[in-house]
């Protein structure tokens, strides 16, 4: 790995991973960042337990995490491609928060992203649990994704203390 800054990048199926890693590939580009893919889905860690689960139920286990590994790998193929330096990951850790808590301690990433969903009209300004989550415990910039394309001249919103730590009380 070399001593570029690090983008942390959080990929969960139902959450566009193509468009994360495809902005990730957009925020790297300008800054020289390496990149690390992080697959959060599926828990097998208890088909891996000996005297709870038959060898069948192990292999599966197995082959679910193999395959996650695949995807992950195929989704870094195109930032690869264009010359990012990638690692790529399948969380293990459980609660899955925590696991993505300890990749920001570890490699104090310059950002972190994570794909987001579009709410109905009278949730727009809601987050779902893991977003407000990350917004209270991580300790980096937190870049939420939404699965709209780039514009020319881009549109970010940011948000500052969602917790509002410092309002007075009335």
């Amino acid at each position: 790995m070399s001593n570029n800054q690090q983008l942390l990048v959080i990929l969960e199926l139902d959450n566009h991973p193509q468009e994360v890693v495809a902005r990730a590939g957009w925020i790297a580009g300008p800054g020289g960042y390496d990149i690390t893919l992080l697959w959060c889905s599926t828990d097998t860690r208890l088909l891996g337990i000996p005297f709870l689960i038959s060898n069948e139920a192990r292999d599966i286990g197995e082959a679910i995490l193999a395959a996650q590994a695949r995807v992950v790998n195929d989704l870094a193929k195109p930032l690869r491609d264009k010359g990012f330096s990638v690692n790529t990951e399948v969380l293990q850790e459980r609660p899955v928060m925590d696991g993505i808590v300890h990749h920001v301690e570890r490699l104090k990433p310059a950002y972190l992203l994570k794909g987001t969903q579009y709410h109905a009209v009278a949730d727009r300004s809601i987050f779902v649990d893991r977003d407000w989550q990350l917004m209270r415990d991580c300790r980096c910039p937190l870049w939420l994704v939404k699965p709209t394309k780039i514009r020319p001249q881009p549109v970010i919103v940011a948000a500052v203390d969602p917790v509002h730590s410092h309002d007075q009380s009335a």
